[in-house]
């Protein structure tokens, strides 16, 4: 199947070339479209109690935006008291009340609301509620940024800081292109350089190359087309990047190297562009699905990052897949043996020394000392993940650098509000068959609101039977003051809106905590109202927990109780996939022991630079939620990419010889440099995101260069040699099924002669 699509490519290069420009500039008009499809927040697809809570709370009541946008007004000189403070203000106000989405807007000029000016400062808030969506939102902050505000006249006097859920996500994606961006400068040359110290020719390091930025190309243009369809989330470009630089070129490192050893050996091009895709192509095909079915298992979580990711991963694997095995021998047939031009003269390590295979052949005479010292070094810092914490962050503003205006903007509100006040914990109270206002509802209200103050760490609580105990200090009374309250002034009868739902059924209790949150006082408080409110409820009353702590904590517990599936298909599949690559029982178990091995290790180097700030420009803080399965899905699938062109090259010879020890030592050093040249590659591209300024992509980075050196320089050069030495003739049993040998071959699953 492998040398027939080798050789349709070989026979039409110039056809199978315009196809793929005709691709590529279909992605070039598609994929800047990718950004405006995308979704600012990570729990749209959920469902749970506090999101359902969160969604009711929007739609029965009033004042409840669905998207509120939070304008931080400053000036050095004018204070708020000056008349050009407030003509300013309320110049930005009416110009924001030109987009139809705005529904409300509140400040302390135009709502006579001096709480939101920020005491001692020369400081305003303005709180936009808008209808929109949430990604419409977010590009209008991009118009109030572009368009409105320089546009105010006294416009150098004052600075507007733009926060709130579509401020942090505007910046998040912002922060995400210019991640981008740095990392392409940053990673690009260093791979330009190590495919030259590969290729030795100037015009073979760019053929990776191309393929690698191509691949970015098609893949972005993909990943809008599924973002029509499916929410994705906003951080899917960073992982087209990481993967479309790392994946892509490896595999056409791998094809483009057996094709110039296939022409150094046939001087028909074309013979050896088909037998680079009927050898090295089978294998990389089998690398490239392996990556694929292991990032399939993300997209059991209902969890948009982890959904993305795959998706993202995904279309980058099957395009660069698509890629190696059409474009790249077409290319490569084109240009036969210019494939060598400009070459680059440099010392050749291997050639001058005395025994190129001295090391592996001292692995084949001290197995089992080898065997262990690899097995130490793998598991160098596993010890540290029994310490691991992970958790969804509450509070996204924090997630973002600190020259982020949205999170500078949060901080200075904070601390002038207070942490609890900007992220409260929301209790929804409802009877189907009462309304607020009635006397047992108010008693219930009342009795709920001083059980709830009692608790550990909270600050304050906020409910019907609270906003007005200065003036009705008993149920009695409180029904006596809410029978009038279609008299109240407008002010009053707003933040009544606030508590009580439009059909009066429901009400919603703010309780204040004391701690950030994130905090384990925080989320132990949501713990506790959960449990000790439901015992107290009485007949007819429900009760639902949410805010952003409640929406967290759930997103973990629904994420956590994913993680057996996650692995059980990952680990599944990619057995039965090994087990028709190798044709072999033993190695495909081996393989996954390895990669449990090293990925248990990767989180306790995780937890030691990321948890504990080890590494610098960090700060402690637990581990992201969605990093330990999304480094053990993408590391599952990558790092069995070295296990598949090492162990197919060894099988080759192995099947030809029948001498397992000569086979070692044959694909050992065939495939050393190039495995070796390749996983420089990787490290350097998911090194180069620790650069990165949002959290979880450094983690991510940092965890798979680490995880690909550990699985390079020890388990591939070490261990797995030596293992296979230890096995013998083991590596290679495999259960006689005739039937399913035909079908294997009539698959082109049989290496190849």
């Amino acid at each position: 199947m492998f040398k027939a699509l080798g050789s349709l490519a070989a026979k039409y290069p110039r056809i199978v070339v315009s196809i793929w420009i005709a691709i590529l500039l279909g992605s070039v008009f598609l994929s800047p479209k990718l950004e405006q499809q995308l979704s600012i927040s990570a729990f749209n697809n959920m469902n749970s109690e506090s999101t359902d809570a969160r969604a009711d709370i929007k739609t029965q009541f009033n004042d409840q935006s669905p998207q509120k946008l939070i304008l931080l007004v400053e000036s050095g000189d004018i204070r708020p008291s000056d008349p050009a403070f407030k003509q300013y203000i309320l110049s930005l106000e009416n110009e924001m009340k030109n987009n139809p989405a705005v529904s409300t807007i509140e400040s302390a000029f135009s709502s006579d609301n001096p709480a939101l000016l920020i005491a001692d400062t020369n400081a305003a808030i303005i709180n936009v509620n808008m209808t929109s969506d949430d990604s419409t939102t977010m590009r209008y902050v991009e118009v109030i940024k572009r368009d409105i505000i320089p546009k105010l006249p006294d416009s150098n006097d004052f600075t507007v800081q733009i926060t709130g859920a579509p401020g942090i996500a505007y910046d998040l994606n912002t922060i995400g292109k210019q991640n981008v961006t740095k990392v392409e400068s940053i990673a690009l040359p260093i791979v330009f350089l190590l495919l030259v110290l590969v290729f030795r020719s100037l015009v073979a390091a760019f053929i990776p190359l191309i393929i690698g930025i191509f691949t970015i190309l098609v893949a972005t243009a993909g990943s809008y087309l599924v973002a029509v369809n499916m929410p994705l989330y906003i951080l899917i470009t960073n992982i087209i990047t990481m993967l479309g630089l790392g994946v892509a070129i490896d595999y056409a490192l791998f094809v483009t190297q057996r094709f110039r050893e296939e022409l150094s050996i046939h001087s028909d091009k074309r013979v050896a562009a088909v037998n680079a895709i009927g050898t090295t192509g089978r294998s990389v095909f089998f690398a490239g699905i392996t990556v694929a079915i292991s990032l399939s298992s993300l997209l059991v979580p209902n969890s948009m990052l982890a959904r993305s990711i795959a998706v993202g991963g995904i279309l980058v694997t099957v395009v660069s897949l698509l890629l190696a095995l059409t474009l790249l021998p077409a290319m490569l047939v084109l240009l036969g043996k210019k494939i060598d031009l400009l070459k680059i003269k440099l010392p050749n390590l291997k050639k001058q020394a005395a025994n190129p295979n001295a090391f592996v052949k001292k692995l084949m005479t001290y197995p089992i000392r080898f065997l262990l010292i690899g097995i130490v070094l793998t598991g160098l810092f596993a010890p540290s993940v029994f310490d691991i914490e992970i958790h969804e962050p509450a509070g996204a503003y924090t997630e973002l650098p600190k020259s982020s205006e949205a999170r500078q903007a949060m901080e200075k509100i904070v601390d002038h509000a207070g942490v609890g006040n900007i992220f409260p914990i929301q209790v929804l109270i409802r009877n189907e068959d009462r309304t607020m206002y009635e006397k047992e509802s108010l008693a219930e209200l009342e009795r709920i609101s001083r059980s709830i103050g009692q608790l550990d760490h909270v600050e304050n609580v906020i409910s019907l039977t609270t906003v007005n105990s200065a003036s009705a200090a008993t149920t009695d009374q409180l029904y006596d003051l809410y029978i009038q309250r279609d008299g109240f002034p407008s002010d009053a009868q707003q933040q009544l809106q606030t508590l009580v739902s439009k059909d009066e059924r429901a009400s919603i209790v703010y309780v204040i905590p004391e701690a950030s949150p994130g905090s384990p006082e925080t989320r132990e408080l949501v713990h506790r109202l959960r449990d000790d409110l439901s015992k107290l409820m009485s007949p007819g009353y429900t009760m639902d927990v949410t805010g952003d702590t409640a929406i967290g904590l759930d997103f973990d517990a629904q994420f956590i109780r994913n993680i057996p599936m996650i692995l059980a298909i990952s680990i599944f599949l990619t057995f039965v996939l090994l087990l028709i690559t190798f044709r072999s029982v033993i190695l495909p178990i081996k393989a996954i022991v390895l990669n449990l091995f090293v990925t248990v290790n990767t989180l306790g180097f995780l937890v030691l630079m990321f948890q504990y700030a080890h590494i610098p420009g960090t700060h402690e803080a637990a581990l992201n939620i969605n990093t330990p399965v999304i480094v053990f899905a993408l590391l599952f699938g990558l790092s069995i990419d070295y296990q598949v062109m090492l162990v197919s090259r060894i099988k080759e010879h192995y099947d030809k010889s029948g001498n397992n020890e000569a086979a070692i030592v044959h694909g050992y050093s065939k495939t050393s440099g190039m495995i070796n040249g390749a996983a420089a590659i990787m490290i350097t591209v998911f090194g180069a995101f620790y650069f990165a300024d949002l959290q979880i992509v450094r983690e991510i980075g940092v965890g798979l260069a680490l995880a690909i050196f550990i699985d390079a320089v020890i388990v591939r050069t070490i261990v797995v040699p030596t293992s296979m030495k230890l096995l013998g003739r083991l590596n290679w049993w495999f259960p006689k099924f005739r039937q399913g040998q035909k079908q294997a071959q009539l698959l082109g699953t049989t290496p190849p002669e």
